[in-house]
């Protein structure tokens, strides 16, 4: 995924990414941690994150909310076909649950889901 985002963003010329943080399955530091370190960095204008899964359901979308006070949050959320569920529980052992639900969680935290292809 960070390869086919950098990929993209050199081709096309309009994104900077200044950090790329690789947070698999959580094991040491969930996304909400990085989400407060990020909402403290003043060179972070946007945040962008692929999410397959989250350890701490309630902790994420706490910090997703403050954070998007301040910042844009867009997320790509896997899991959305059920091939998806299978990818993401394959690769980092996430189970990403009913999509429809995690979007409209995601958006009312304050996310902009971006658009899946």
């Amino acid at each position: 995924m960070a390869l086919s985002l950098v990929t993209e963003a050199q081709v096309n010329g309009h994104v900077g990414l200044s950090t790329y943080v690789g947070v698999g399955n959580e094991a040491d530091i969930r996304f909400d941690e990085y989400l407060d370190y990020f909402a403290a960095e003043t060179n972070t204008k946007v945040v962008m994150i692929y999410v397959e899964g989250v350890k701490d359901g309630r902790r994420f979308l706490a910090a997703l909310w403050r954070f998007s006070v301040e910042k844009p949050v867009v997320i790509y959320k896997s899991g959305r076909t059920s091939a998806g569920r299978v990818s993401a529980k394959s690769h980092t052992g996430a189970l990403a649950g009913d999509y429809a639900v995690s979007a409209g969680l995601l958006r009312q935290a304050g996310s902009i889901l971006a658009p899946l292809r």
